[in-house]
């Protein structure tokens, strides 16, 4: 019996093995689910059979050296495989981690370019929780495999992919306690003898290629660059520095911190006697723009050149501000020895010294400067993360907020309010005010309140006075002599009156001032009859006003205006502004009355004296729309409920 089961395994697996090839070859994905499908066993069984099938279709295209579109192939089904649920989900990571222990360095460089463009993919819920340590295990080998200085961007590309993948509180990606990388160890000539030595005979190699080359006029001065005078001295201060940048805190060391002191001291102080030139530096780096160097060169036939580099001087720099920004940072894991108020002030000195350094050095000094103090400021924010143990930045989820406003009474949007005509209210109160003077925008702009157009008689009635010869006024400063006077004239006149303009008789032309002149006379034997009605009718309408005012006031007495069965009376006013107390401020927004409006300046009140004015004025502003049902519509969108069912109890229909 279990002769039988081996068997149907190899066969199954032979089957798959198969159809894989047959998919690669085709590119058809269908291939692959239809010789799945066509067997009818458990599915524990046909996923096992496909794992095997696809590493030992990745084993045989490895031994064959096949070109890497191939493997990105397989790779591909692996991926499309565990999508349609045909193999367990470890199966691509587990190809992918046979694949780059197999392959050289060159070929794993061009297959992690598929790894790369599927960062997608891996960060999904069915994959990142069983590939995220494979691929975790499988990007630590590469780099222990490559060399950091020679296979550098590959190296970068790997943490960057790892950077992208992990979210960033993830625990295994942070230095949490804050270790330094110890080995970066910086080598130099520590003999002063084979350093005297190195540069005796560069020298004299030097004078040699300047005796054997033919060097025309001129040449010479171009060939001179910023020479620095390098001694033994500067040189083992000058890289013994790196030493500090790698152990920061040995600084805490008095007697490290008093040595780190005197050799920073001799390394600035160089760079401040020797600047750099802006032209000859910015040439320099434009030719060398695409070079970078992930270690330093401290061969001692070269500081001199390298001090006259910005881009060198640059790096130190930088050095010197990450290291100060370290000693002076509030780190939870950092030594307990604390600075004393000495060296504290000797970092401040030596952080303005370099970052006038950085704004003098070639090119763009200025803005280099102030790009790397915002990111040390920067600094500050992440060692505040990371000494509260790196919380995540994902909000949790709060269910109490959604039942807060599950209980709030839904409002009326805006849209609704403009169809019930009820009052606008937009945020301020003279806003509020003017919105709400006409409840139809179009109306308001066609109404004859905003004619601004003057009257003939209006507008020529100095023209007329200055024509009057009792006046005694020269011809010259007449308005009808002056050009915009009689555009202005000529404009009103055709809006308002054609029959004034004389019959188009070539004879008869008359000089415009004179025609203005004329106008005008016909215009007030025209217009005083009318004028003298309009003024009875303006009289009658005044009259008849100050009769309904003084009825008014009788009814204000009484009670005021009603607005359905209840008025707005001066007892119910003050009641209401008892039961407001000190809420009422709440209303004064909601009616769009502002504090100014109530309260003097220095005079104290008792609350439902605020509130009794406060009702007052918003009468006073909103005129006929102050009635009672409006009041009671906002206290009952305030939640005031209590004191609207109290003074404005519901009609009962019996």
């Amino acid at each position: 019996m279990a002769a039988t089961e081996v068997f149907n395994f190899k066969n199954l697996q032979t089957s798959f093995s198969a159809a894989v090839k047959l998919t690669i070859k085709q590119q058809d994905f269908q291939i692959i689910r239809k010789d799945y499908e066509k067997y009818k066993i458990s599915d524990a069984d046909k996923k096992m059979a496909m794992d095997f099938a696809l590493r030992d279709s990745m084993k045989e295209l490895l031994f064959e050296k096949t070109n890497s579109e191939t493997l990105t192939s397989l790779l591909n089904l692996c991926v499309e495989c565990v999508s349609l649920d045909l193999c367990t989900t470890p199966t691509p990571f587990i190809v992918l981690s046979d694949v780059f222990d197999t392959l050289r360095l060159k070929d794993c460089e061009e297959i992690f370019l598929f790894v790369e463009s599927k960062v997608g993919t891996w960060k999904m819920a069915p994959f990142f929780s069983a590939g995220r340590n494979y691929l975790l295990r499988m990007c630590n080998d590469l780099l222990r495999r490559l060399s950091r200085s020679q296979n550098t961007v590959f190296c970068g590309r790997i943490q960057l992919f790892l950077a992208r993948l992990f979210p960033l509180d993830e625990r295994s990606g942070l230095n949490l306690t804050g270790l330094f990388n110890l080995e970066n160890l910086t080598k130099f000539t520590t003999n002063s003898e084979q350093y005297n030595k190195s540069r005796e005979q560069m020298e004299l190699t030097e004078k040699e290629r300047h005796e054997n080359m033919d060097v025309e006029e001129g040449e010479m001065e171009n060939d001179e660059h910023l020479t620095i005078p390098v001694d033994y001295n500067l040189y083992n201060k000058f890289w013994s520095l790196q030493d500090f940048f790698r152990r920061p805190n040995s600084c805490l060391d008095k007697i490290q911190w008093n040595k780190f002191l005197d050799y920073a001291k001799t390394t600035l102080s160089c760079f401040e006697s020797y600047k750099l030139d802006d032209t000859k530096t910015s040439k320099r780096q434009e030719e060398a723009f695409q070079s970078y160097f992930a270690k330093y060169l401290t061969s001692e036939k070269l500081l001199d050149l390298q001090l006259s580099d910005g881009t060198f001087r640059r790096y130190v720099l930088v050095q010197f501000l990450v290291l100060f920004q370290y000693l002076t940072a509030d780190v939870k894991f950092k030594s307990k020895d604390t600075l004393m108020d000495s060296q504290m002030n000797s970092i401040r000195d030596n952080t303005k010294k370099v970052y006038q350094l950085l704004r003098e050095t070639p090119p763009d000094g200025e803005a280099f400067a102030s790009t790397i103090k915002h990111l040390i400021e920067r600094e500050h924010l992440w060692n505040e993360w990371k000494n509260g143990n790196c919380q995540s930045f994902s909000t949790a989820f709060d269910e109490s907020n959604i039942k807060i406003r599950q209980q709030r009474i839904r409002k009326r949007s805006v849209g609704e309010d403009m169809k019930v005509n009820k009052r606008m209210k937009m945020g301020n109160a003279e806003l509020t005010r003017l919105w709400n003077l006409q409840p139809d925008n179009m109306a308001a702009c066609v109404s004859s309140e905003r004619n601004f157009n003057p009257t003939l008689l209006e507008f020529f009635e100095e023209a007329i006075e200055q024509a009057d010869p009792e006046n005694q006024i020269d011809r010259e400063y007449h308005h009808v002599t002056k050009p915009t006077f009689q555009w202005r004239a000529l404009r009103l006149l055709g809006q308002n009156s054609g029959t004034l303009f004389p019959s188009s008789n070539p004879q008869k032309i008359q000089p415009l001032d004179v025609f203005l002149e004329e106008t005008a006379k016909n215009v007030v034997k025209k217009t005083q009859p009318v004028v003298s009605e309009e003024v009875k009718t303006e009289v009658i309408e005044e009259v008849e006003s100050l009769k309904d005012d003084h009825v008014g006031d009788l009814g204000d007495d009484k009670g005021g205006e009603n607005s359905g069965d209840i008025e707005l009376s001066r007892e119910l006013i003050l009641a209401i502004a008892h039961d407001l107390g000190s809420e009422w401020k709440q209303l004064a927004v909601e009616l769009g009355v502002s504090d100014a409006e109530i309260a003097e300046e220095g005079e104290e009140k008792e609350a439902f004296e605020y509130a009794e004015e406060m009702i007052l004025k918003w009468m006073e502003n909103e005129d006929d729309k102050a009635t009672a049902s409006a009041l009671e519509s906002e206290l009952r969108e305030l939640g005031m409920t209590v004191i609207a069912d109290k003074h404005f109890p519901p009609k009962n229909d019996t």
